[in-house]
C-alpha cells in the first residue's frame, strides 16, 4: 500500500510496471466512458462501472433538468 501511494505522489502513476507485487496488473486510467478503476483488497483488481454508477447516470439525465449544482 505504501509503494502505491509513494509510486502516486512521486509519478502520478501508482503501478509503474507490471509486478508479480501487484499481481501483474496495470492501473488503469480512468476514462468516464468505462469508468475502470482499482480495487485494493487482499488481492487487486480492475473493475468497471463502481456501484452500477452508468445506469444511475441515465435515470439521473432524465429527470434532473438543467441547471443543476453538484456540490
Amino acid at each position: 500500500m505504501v509503494r502505491l501511494l509513494s509510486n502516486f505522489v512521486k509519478f502520478k502513476k501508482p503501478i509503474l510496471k507490471q509486478e508479480e507485487l501487484f499481481q501483474n496488473l496495470t492501473w488503469p486510467k480512468f476514462d468516464s466512458q468505462d469508468l475502470k478503476y482499482m480495487t485494493i483488497d487482499v488481492d487487486l483488481a480492475v473493475q468497471t462501472d463502481p456501484r452500477n454508477y452508468s445506469t444511475k447516470r441515465i435515470v439521473w439525465d432524465r429527470h434532473i433538468q438543467e441547471p443543476r449544482s453538484v456540490y
